[in-house]
């Protein structure tokens, strides 16, 4: 559907495609419809399995957050970023602001800002480009949250999971990246970097919580699977979805209830969920061996290859949690577990930063998630045609210098496709 005195998507194709896609619409949805009828009884199994009394715990409101000096940092990057025929430009950019009792405290003092661009040429793959950006986005979200840190913080909340970067490092660790000032830098050493930053943030006194959006984990399913004995059961559907259907609203639930790491941690029964897809092999003849397997994929091919040697017990030290603070989606956070347990039960701290995610003032109930989350994220939140408009202000600065020459310079910045506006 579109917005009112807007023309829609749909209507702007050819009218034989817009037939098709009705029709293929139609058929998705009865494919759909027949899973949602096979999820409902799967998810009775489901729920005896887990026996939901024990595995979700009720938050217990009070007041003690509105104390405290709370640190919020969030990084952006060029959704889109801008191809010329002389080379691809990106920018990224971090924000931290300090919060008390829903306040910033200071709009001068207790705000951070950092912000690079990237310049690469086109005879290099573009996934390269796109991963040294993130890399680099990353770096500034890293030094910005530990700036934060020296703040006399009582709890800093940083968007995404700490680790979330490591993925495809091991593709670009050997290659020079763009960094600042026109110098390059060897991926492996921006890596390290991250890690040494990242490692810090997780080894902090200070609580630091990761807040992930973007849940792909099916642990649940994998447990089910390795119970079970077989993947009949399963719900096919990741973690997230799968507690939004059976999650209490005013409730948490940490994976450490019902796998008992380190031995069973979540990673490993996701990875168990992939790992029974496929034909059984010499070293995954039983589940248990299958989940031996996922133990040591996780650590070794995972892990240390895309970070490096001794991060996985780092990587490990983390928990991860759920909290439902109203009748939308759950949303999802990771925090190091000995600040959130004492004999595995929760401590009076981790209470409380539930409670401070509870209360009205301090949630988004149109997505489930912490506001002053939100509300970074669409301060600092790239637009798509900033990207597009920062390099026309690089052309316009080199037209104006003498010395260059102005078809050169025109064609250097030349659209890569003429035909697509960015």
């Amino acid at each position: 559907m579109s917005e009112e005195g807007t023309e829609s998507s749909w209507s702007k194709l050819p009218l034989p495609l817009q037939a098709q896609f009705f029709e293929i619409a139609r058929t998705r949805s009865e494919v759909i419809k027949k899973d949602f009828e096979s999820y409902l009884q799967r998810k009775k199994a489901l729920c005896e399995l887990l026996d939901l009394t024990k595995i979700f715990s009720s938050v217990h409101p009070n007041e003690e957050w509105r104390k405290w000096r709370i640190g919020v940092v969030d990084g952006s990057r060029s959704p889109q970023i801008s191809q010329r025929i002389g080379g691809r430009f990106g920018v990224c950019a971090a924000v931290g602001h300090i919060w008390q009792n829903n306040k910033i405290v200071d709009p001068k003092e207790d705000t951070l800002f950092l912000s690079m661009d990237i310049s690469d040429d086109q005879i290099r793959d573009r996934e390269l480009t796109d991963k040294a950006l993130e890399l680099l986005m990353t770096w500034l979200e890293r030094k910005v949250a530990c700036d934060c840190l020296k703040k006399g913080l009582d709890l800093l909340l940083i968007d995404g999971s700490f680790f979330g970067y490591r993925v495809g490092c091991k593709y670009v660790a050997d290659e020079d990246i763009p960094f600042e000032g026109g110098q390059t830098k060897k991926a492996s050493e921006l890596i390290k970097e991250i890690n040494d930053l990242t490692e810090k943030l997780a080894k902090s006194d200070t609580p630091v919580l990761g807040i992930v959006k973007r849940v792909t984990t099916s642990a649940l399913d994998g447990y089910v699977a390795f119970e079970r004995g077989s993947e009949e059961q399963c719900m096919n559907r990741n973690d997230r979805l799968i507690l939004s259907s059976i999650m209490p609203e005013g409730t948490v639930f940490a994976y450490d209830h019902l796998f008992k790491p380190p031995e069973r941690h979540f990673q490993y029964f996701s990875l168990y969920r992939g790992r029974i897809r496929h034909p059984p092999t010499e070293e995954t003849q039983t589940r248990e061996k299958i989940l031996e397997y996922a133990k040591e994929h996780f650590r070794k091919r995972d892990i240390e290859k895309n970070l490096g040697e001794g991060m996985a017990d780092v990587v490990l030290s983390l928990s991860r949690f759920f909290q439902r603070c109203s009748n939308t989606i759950p949303f999802c956070f990771e925090m190091r577990r000995d600040l959130a347990f004492d004999n595995g039960n929760f401590r009076d701290k981790f209470n409380n930063i539930t409670s401070f995610f509870q209360h009205p003032t301090n949630n988004n109930p149109a997505t489930g998630l912490p506001l002053m989350i939100d509300l970074i994220d669409e301060e600092v939140a790239i637009p798509i045609s900033f990207t597009k408009e920062f390099v026309q202000e690089i052309h316009g600065i080199l037209s104006s210098q003498v010395g260059i020459d102005i078809h050169d310079l025109m064609n250097y910045f030349s659209s890569l496709n003429p035909q697509k506006e960015e």
